[in-house]
């Protein structure tokens, strides 16, 4: 998830959002809200997945385009502030949709051709539009729109705090579901398939060898599971979780690699400050090697030079 500063919406927007949050914490529904501003590179990154990355579709607006609401600080998702159950009760989302239209945003879970259970706009500066195209005639720019924010516009809404980064404990599970297969090194088959499919950066072909299992480790320890390279019910939770909501990690690269998953980790490399700047041409090459390791040195990772889960779950952050 990106951004979970509220500062970062628009002062009616957030105003909005407070009075949400206010009304969810009176009906007792956990609600944490975040993608309160998204870059140009950030859009562009979640536009690719599905199409030249790996996971699923997620928006039909690409970075370029700055048809996302997100860019213009006038949306924000929201998801069930529970570890575990961050997106999988569609009750939630429908109480906590229509509590946010009574407030005067717009729910993407009306939406007829691309259901968005998860999103929040104020579609008050559109004039009824479906995309910020009104903005971009006005603006031209989502810089040129905060310029425009009144200094103080805000005051009569407080600065808020930042919420907290982690979700708060789930309550007492059922029993896990044992419809899923337990796999380790040697299981093959249709289930090792779909693993591998969820984990990226993998062959698809149903073996579970080595590769595999060292993904899965990877895989674990970005998501703070026991690191065993089984995948039991834990793990095969948080993969189907994560695949039903979010963007998943990118695959791993390394020295050698080409495609536009290097060119993503080139352009978060520069974002980051990368001396030198990288050529942000999907290759994978000895000075794209040297930022990695410099990154992760940085960032008091092993420094391997390899892009792994962990690495680009730090990328991400």
């Amino acid at each position: 998830m990106s951004s979970r500063d509220l500062n970062l919406l628009h002062p009616s927007t957030r105003a909005k959002a407070l009075k949400l949050m206010a009304a969810c914490g009176e009906k007792g529904l956990n609600v944490l809200l975040y993608d309160t501003r998204r870059t140009r590179a950030e859009q562009n990154r979640l536009f690719a997945q599905g199409r030249t990355a790996p996971g699923r579709i997620v928006t039909n607006a690409s970075g370029d385009s700055m048809l996302s609401m997100h860019m213009w600080s006038i949306a924000v998702d929201f998801c069930k502030n529970v570890r575990g159950q961050e997106f999988s009760d569609a009750g939630f989302f429908t109480q906590v949709g229509e509590l946010a239209e009574s407030f005067g945003l717009e729910w993407g879970g009306r939406w007829r051709s691309f259901p968005d259970r998860p999103h929040l706009q104020d579609s008050a500066f559109i004039s009824g539009s479906q995309s910020p195209r009104p903005l971009i005639n006005q603006f031209g720019t989502p810089e040129r729109f905060f310029a425009s924010w009144p200094i103080g516009a805000g005051a009569a809404n407080p600065i808020v705090p930042k919420p907290p980064a982690t979700l708060i404990p789930s309550p007492p599970k059922p029993p896990a579901n044992t419809s899923l297969p337990v796999l380790r090194r040697g299981s093959r088959g249709a289930a090792v398939r779909d693993l591998q499919s969820r984990l990226g950066g993998l062959a698809a072909d149903g073996v579970f060898g080595p590769a595999t299992e060292a993904r899965v480790r990877e895989y674990q320890r970005a998501n703070r599971l026991i690191v065993d390279g089984i995948v039991g019910p834990q793990t095969w939770n948080a993969l189907r979780g994560a695949d039903s909501f979010a963007p998943a990690i990118p695959a791993t690269v390394r020295r050698g690699s080409k495609g536009e998953t290097v060119r993503q980790l080139q352009q978060r490399l520069n974002a980051q400050g990368a001396n030198p700047r990288l050529a942000e041409d999907g290759v994978f090459g000895p000075l794209t090697d040297a930022a990695v390791r410099a990154f992760q040195r940085h960032g008091g990772l092993t420094a391997d030079g390899v892009a792994g889960p962990l690495t680009w779950g730090k990328l991400l952050s």
